[in-house]
């Protein structure tokens, strides 16, 4: 079930310009880009759950990494509105219903669900799994996984040029 609850969050995290990452990183300056995954390698076995920015000058890798951890720490303390839920919530389930509005579309996604999730069936679960996670879901799994103790950083760091500084 908290594989459902990513997706949720991902979308309340990144998705689009009334997110949290974009209203509190990028259009505060902090950040140039900033975005979240949920499934990474794939959802047959426990993935991971991704999330890749880069800062803007003058801000580092670290006031960013700061930055985000705050809206992490955010959803592991307070409530996610109704509204907000709600907007992320049909924003989700558009994206997944429009993936179906063709065969081919409705051919890719059932061949992406066999071969991450081991079952083509995934798909017709998804929907109605999705659609009873609740504010409550978000904040537990949140206070579960978003721990300093359970994550892997990776900073990229550009190399100074020689006779710069």
């Amino acid at each position: 079930f908290d594989d459902y609850v990513f997706d949720i969050i991902s979308g309340i995290l990144s998705s689009g310009r009334t997110s949290r990452f974009y209203r509190n990183i990028i259009e505060t300056g902090i950040g140039v880009s900033v975005t979240s995954s949920n499934g990474e390698p794939g959802a047959r076995f426990d993935n991971l759950f991704m999330i890749a920015g880069a800062p803007r000058a003058p801000h580092t890798n670290e006031e960013l990494e700061e930055a985000i951890w705050k809206e992490l720490e955010k959803l592991k303390t307070e409530r996610v509105e109704e509204e907000e839920f709600n907007r992320f919530l049909k924003k989700v389930d558009a994206g997944f219903i429009r993936s179906l509005r063709s065969n081919s579309g409705m051919a890719r996604q059932l061949c992406f669900y066999e071969a991450v999730t081991g079952d083509w069936r995934y798909i017709l679960e998804w929907r109605e799994v999705v659609n009873s996670i609740t504010p409550e879901d978000i904040m537990r799994v949140a206070q579960k996984y978003f721990v300093r103790e359970n994550y892997t950083v990776a900073m990229l760091e550009r190399e100074e040029e020689e006779g710069k500084e």
